[in-house]
């Protein structure tokens, strides 16, 4: 059959041969990918300082004082090489972990130094973060007093006529954990304009 005799047949039949086939699905339009960006929080690591010896000094001798620890909690930066963290700097946590079992008593000025430097920025100082020390878990309603273990003392005998213990002025900051003792003044003073500091026993 040649084109001029298939032409009449296709007009012809063109109606039966859709009817047959059915109707034409169409191609569903495809949808566009739009990624949506999402503002994370932040997951910064503040720093964390760990005191490893009992001693009153800000020298390089491999151990990180309570002195060297506040010291750099303030200034925002290591001290010097025995302190180091790997964090920022912000609301710091000093920790404690000085070797040998016992409490562990920090003469605060006994190297003449006197008292020790006022906490001027945020901070967290945790006495029960010492092995062996562990905070109260009795209830006030269980009637049986408090089974506190302390085991970091701050003994302030040579801290001089005016020497505090602690003295906060930064705010929002949280002391725990410790044993302060014969200083001359205040254990802890929250001097102006702290505000929102914490207090544990």
């Amino acid at each position: 059959m040649n084109s001029t005799r298939l032409l009449p047949w296709f007009a012809t039949n063109a109606d039966r041969l859709r009817r047959r086939r059915g109707p034409q699905k169409s191609r569903p339009t495809p949808t566009r990918f739009r990624p949506v960006i999402e503002r994370l929080e932040d997951r910064t690591l503040l720093a964390t300082l760990t005191v490893t010896g009992s001693g009153d000094t800000i020298e390089v001798d491999g151990l990180v004082t309570l002195r060297e620890a506040i010291t750099s909690a303030n200034n925002n930066a290591d001290v010097n090489a025995d302190v180091v963290t790997l964090e920022a700097y912000g609301t710091d946590t000093i920790n404690f972990n000085i070797p040998g079992a016992g409490v562990h008593t920090i003469h605060v000025g006994e190297t003449g130094l006197g008292a020790l430097p006022t906490i001027t920025e945020s901070v967290i100082i945790d006495g029960y973060t010492q092995p062996g020390a562990s905070a109260n878990t009795n209830s006030v309603e269980s009637m049986l007093g408090v089974n506190t273990v302390l085991r970091i003392e701050l003994d302030g005998t040579s801290a001089g006529e005016f020497g505090d213990g602690l003295r906060a002025s930064g705010g929002s900051s949280t002391i725990r954990g410790l044993v302060i003792n014969r200083f001359n003044v205040n254990g802890i003073r929250l001097a102006s304009p702290s505000n929102s500091n914490v207090v544990e026993g």
